[in-house]
């Protein structure tokens, strides 16, 4: 296995930097360049390492570098070190939550979308003309057709109604599987579609 790999492992079993460089029998160094370069190649999150650490451990971390110099007594003393501080002090910037807090919001709409298909399909039949026609109010339809010609002026407008019921997944995550388009073809959802830049089409 790649050393990369390892560390990875070895933090998704619950160790922090400082406790997989000794399992590792290599430096803290090494192993935060281990894990950025997963976090690079998106296998890890930023987050991910940082609740590596224990909220004891993060309450030191914060407390270790509250001063004008970092205090290494207190970091040693618990088992940690000046390598994980820079580290912990360059993951609490807010937009480091935020990128990955909408990963995650993403993904448990994609999720979401997935499961009401899958219950509706079914219910009243994998064609449009069951489980979209028969399983989803009209005034519902409507409204996602209305969403999606405001989809690129105001993603937030959507809806979670509009993200469950099926707008193409592929407009909101670039991986995304392909699911089964889901509005209605109608005139509107044409002239909707049409005032869609190009780089929001497959």
């Amino acid at each position: 296995m790649a050393r990369k790999l390892e560390a990875e492992q070895l933090l998704s079993d619950g160790q922090c930097p400082a406790e997989i460089a000794r399992h590792m029998g290599i430096s803290v160094k090494s192993v935060i360049q281990y894990l950025r370069t997963r976090v690079g190649e998106g296998s890890l999150r930023l987050s991910d390492i940082y609740f590596s650490w224990s909220p004891e451990a993060r309450a030191i971390l914060q407390r270790a570098g509250q001063g004008q110099y970092p205090d290494d007594s207190l970091l040693i003393s618990n088992d940690l070190c000046r390598e994980e501080l820079e580290l912990f002090q360059s993951l609490r910037k807010a937009r480091v939550f935020r990128g990955d807090m909408y990963e995650h919001v993403c993904r448990i709409e994609l999720t979401i979308h997935a499961l009401v298909h899958k219950v509706l399909s079914l219910a009243f039949g994998v064609d449009e003309s069951g489980w979209w026609r028969k399983g989803v109010p009209s005034a519902i339809r409507v409204k996602c057709v209305s969403a999606l010609a405001h989809f690129v002026l105001d993603i937030s407008s959507i809806g979670v109604a509009v993200i469950v019921m099926g707008i193409k997944a592929r407009h909101f995550t670039g991986d995304a599987p392909a699911i089964t388009p889901v509005i209605e073809h109608t005139a509107d959802i044409d002239k909707a579609d049409q005032r869609y830049p190009a780089e929001h089409k497959a």
